[in-house]
């Protein structure tokens, strides 16, 4: 289990490579996370596509320029371009290799990926655990599942759940390098967050700045902002405000300076702020405890101004490349 949640998901495509079509297909079949795969029967055939693909290549183009000195993590240009197309659900991080293949064993396969970014789960039906933990200790794989278990469909489902989240952990690293609220880095937070997702019927989340507003959505593209504040953020918020008054003055920034004065209340920060009615993003606020943070969070559904193209539109294709004859 990761100890913290990555500060964004979505969905993604693995590669399966196993040399028994049959099982390729049972897998397929029952998995239930997958939005896209391309298996192989041949591993030689499978490796030469693994070491010609960028994992992940989709999220760094498009969030690779963060030069914003100021709270805003994701712009709404850059989501908006991201969140038009589907390719974000074809991006292949996880790699999903059998151990016992002819030409190129698992073990093999693993020590001659040149891409470190994939990450990687070894099923084993006739290797020992000796194969899989030696293969873990040299961190050759992320996880080995045994074929004969009579759980396998069900722990591969979940391995692939835990290494996704943990790919974008490590990508949005490399991308977001910006001091984030401490509250977002612990385990309590990442259990919470992941009630509120569920609660939505969640698929894919985006962390928007550094305040801890996030934007939900779900498979038909309905969208949720989700605020959690600390003193820091909530403090910061108020300052904005009280500015924004003292600068133009109006009855609407009044009404949210004096709601603000107290910790009963938060203001949704995003998109669409400066646009909006501050009374309308004005939300009564709960307090909660992460560990030794103090905070406080308000849901709030949203009509995005601009198009999303979800997960619902996204179908599967299960490329198979067989053994060439």
């Amino acid at each position: 289990m990761l100890k913290k949640i990555p500060l964004f998901y979505h969905p993604t495509a693995i590669i399966f490579v196993d040399d028994q079509e049959l099982f390729i297909h049972s897998t397929l079949a029952i998995v239930d996370n997958l939005s896209d795969c391309r298996s192989f029967i041949d591993p030689k055939e499978a490796l030469k596509y693994v070491q010609s693909t960028n994992p992940g290549a989709y999220i760094t183009e498009n969030f690779s320029n963060h030069k914003q000195e100021n709270e805003i993590l994701i712009t709404q240009k850059e989501l908006t371009k991201y969140l038009s197309s589907l390719e974000r659900f074809l991006c292949e991080t996880t790699l999903l290799i059998d151990y016992a293949m002819p030409k190129l064993n698992g073990l093999e396969f693993c020590e001659n990926i040149e891409n470190k970014a994939f990450k990687k789960i070894m099923l084993t039906g006739e290797a020992g655990p000796n194969i899989g933990i030696k293969a873990l200790n040299r961190h050759l794989i992320d996880r080995f599942i045994y074929k004969n278990s009579p759980k396998v469909f069900e722990e591969v489902n979940q391995a692939l759940l835990e290494l996704r989240k943990e790919f974008f952990e490590e990508k949005y690293k490399d991308l977001l390098r910006r001091k984030l609220p401490g509250f977002l880095s612990s385990q309590a937070f990442g259990d919470f967050f992941m009630q509120i997702f569920h609660k939505f019927k969640g698929v894919e989340y985006y962390l928007i700045n550094t305040l801890g507003d996030f934007l939900i959505i779900d498979a038909q593209g309905h969208a949720t902002w989700v605020s959690v504040r600390d003193r820091d953020s909530q403090e910061f918020i108020k300052k904005f405000v009280e500015a924004a008054f003292e600068k133009k003055p109006s009855d609407d920034l009044s009404f949210a300076v004096e709601h603000l004065k107290s910790n009963d209340y938060l203001l949704i920060y995003g998109f669409g702020t400066f646009e909006k009615a501050f009374k309308d993003l004005i939300l009564p606020a709960t307090p909660i405890n992460f560990e030794r943070h103090q905070c406080y969070y308000a849901t709030l559904p949203v009509k995005l101004n601009f198009k999303i193209k979800p997960l619902s539109l996204q179908k599967p294709i299960y490329t198979l490349h067989k053994e060439e004859v």
